[in-house]
């Protein structure tokens, strides 16, 4: 299983390198990306099953088994520090790679991401939900499906312009379930570590943003900025938890003052 790494643009370090979430594409960074400064390096990466990389690999079953995987091919092919940015579960993708590879990022940025559970109740209920959705994702129509998996209140659907609607149902018709059901599994939030401890005493800038209508987020992103001085936070206004795709211009000037001054805001 080859890395579907790309170089979007050659450039100065720091480079970004960014990572998208489930059921999306790095495609899903495009407007993020030309709202940064042209002279920034820019790299992003297709998780297997989307945005035309192969399946995860049958052998891979658990999520320290991908991360460990990832980790060894993204060393091979960086060789400076890079920005990482992460939605969702790019974000828990990156605090893998971070947690393996600490010298690989000179900063994080995460978006709409969950540091993990602290409570076993809650991994065990997160565990039965994630099992249905992809009993659900084989069973019934891709359309369906992903009208099902936006109405969740984490996303403000209801909320969403016609032409924000239009985009990300558009862009995820051609995705197909066989190969999205083993990422699935294998990185649900259920089977990943709890990054918060590592957050808390981790010492390289870390910058969170959430939409002011992902309230469950709002609420780690509140905790998050403080818990350790070099963890800092913003708010998107009018989002809900798909904050790029919803909002990318402002996302994009909320990481650029991050990387610019070395530290964000928090406003409730």
């Amino acid at each position: 299983m080859a890395l579907n790494l790309h170089t979007v643009r050659s450039g100065a370090s720091p480079s970004y390198f960014f990572v998208h979430g489930l059921f999306g594409s790095a495609g899903d960074w495009r407007d993020v990306i030309a709202e940064l400064p042209p002279e920034r390096g820019v790299l992003t990466l297709n998780l297997p099953g989307h945005g035309g990389a192969e399946p995860i690999d049958s052998r891979i079953a658990t999520f320290d088994q991908y991360l460990d995987h990832l980790a060894r091919d993204f060393q091979a092919a960086i060789r400076e520090p890079v920005v990482g940015v992460g939605y969702s579960l790019g974000g828990r993708i990156l605090l893998g790679l971070w947690q393996r590879i600490p010298e690989m990022f000179s900063a994080l940025c995460l978006v709409s991401t969950f540091p993990g559970f602290e409570s076993e109740e809650e991994r065990r209920q997160r565990l039965r939900v994630d099992g249905e959705w992809i009993e659900k994702l084989a069973r019934i129509p891709g359309d369906e499906f992903f009208s099902e998996w936006y109405d969740q209140p984490l996303f403000a659907r209801s909320e969403w312009s016609p032409d924000v609607e239009g985009r990300i149902l558009t862009s995820r018709a051609g995705l197909r379930a066989t190969d999205l059901a083993g990422i699935f599994g294998v990185t649900s939030a259920a089977s990943m570590p709890s990054f918060w401890g590592d957050l808390a005493s981790t010492s390289i800038p870390v910058h969170y943003v959430v939409g002011s209508r992902d309230v469950k987020y709002l609420r780690i992103a509140e905790r998050l900025a403080g818990c350790n001085p070099v963890i800092s936070a913003s708010v998107i206004e009018g989002a809900g938890h798909l904050v790029l795709l919803e909002k990318p211009h402002e996302l994009a000037r909320s990481m650029y003052d991050f990387v610019k001054v070395g530290r964000g805001f928090f406003s409730p």
